[in-house]
Formats: structure tokens, C-alpha cells, sequence
């Protein structure tokens, strides 16, 4: 909302200025945040989609991405998501920044570890236990 500000200046000999006024608008920041898959793997495409908000009296008018590695950065006008390829195994603290019509920025870093191939990640397979049937049931007797 608009907050109403009054201002002066007092002198070291205690002269007073005008009495300025003015509209201070109060809102809030925006909050970034973006998503990645669970399997990054060196020199492929990583998807990095943007999941950031603010309110819809300052929509976020700029996404600017530095993944950590030393390259440029990505700087964008839209909430598309971005492909980055990473040429190191290691943990990479990406960042997004996201700026609102207010001019209010704010960040985000996310660590993301890129594993050396895809076949070196070993993928975990659930197996959920057979439910119980009731002795009777086993037996073939029906209660």
C-alpha cells in the first residue's frame, strides 16, 4: 500500500526546512525459487525451471542466472526455464536473481551436484511389502 511521508532538515543552529510530503509505496518482495531434476549428469542439458513469485502489483520483470562455473550469466525477460550444461563433476551453487517492477531484487542459491555420467548414479528401486491376507482368507474359509 502508499504510506504518507513528511520530511524536513534541521540546521546545526536549529533552522527548520519546508515540510516536504510524499507517497512512499510499501510492497513486498519477490521470492525466487527454481527446480532442477534429481539426475544431473556432466555434459548434458540440466533444466533449470524458474518457480519464483511476487504480487501481482510488482510482477517480476528479470531473471538473471549465474550457475557457478564461471561463465556468463543468463539474463531474461521471462519466467522460461534455462538449459546449462556443466563441464565439471563437482557441486555448483547456482544462483537466481529476480527483480520486480518496484525495483526490489532478491536471490536465491540452490547447490547442485552433477554426477560424472549418467550410468554412474545408481537408481534406487522400491519395493513395497505383499499386504497380509487373514489366515481365514489363506484357508479359503470366509468369515
Amino acid at each position: 500500500g502508499n504510506l504518507p511521508i513528511q520530511y524536513y532538515v534541521i540546521t546545526d543552529i536549529g533552522c527548520l526546512s519546508d515540510t516536504v510530503q510524499s507517497q512512499v509505496i510499501i510492497d513486498s518482495l519477490p521470492k525466487p525459487n527454481f527446480t532442477f531434476p534429481d539426475i544431473r549428469c556432466l555434459g548434458k542439458q540440466i533444466q533449470l525451471v524458474d518457480s519464483s513469485f511476487s504480487s501481482i502489483a510488482s510482477p517480476i520483470i528479470n531473471w538473471v542466472w549465474d550457475y557457478g562455473d564461471q561463465k556468463p550469466v543468463d539474463t531474461l525477460y521471462n519466467s522460461n526455464a534455462v538449459q546449462h550444461i556443466f563441464d565439471t563433476t563437482r557441486n555448483y551453487q547456482v544462483k537466481l536473481s529476480v527483480q520486480s517492477t518496484n525495483g526490489c531484487v532478491q536471490s536465491i542459491i540452490k547447490s547442485i551436484s552433477v554426477a560424472p555420467s549418467c550410468s554412474s548414479i545408481a537408481r534406487a528401486t522400491v519395493v513395497l511389502p505383499t499386504p497380509a491376507l487373514p489366515q481365514s482368507s489363506r484357508l479359503g474359509i470366509l468369515s
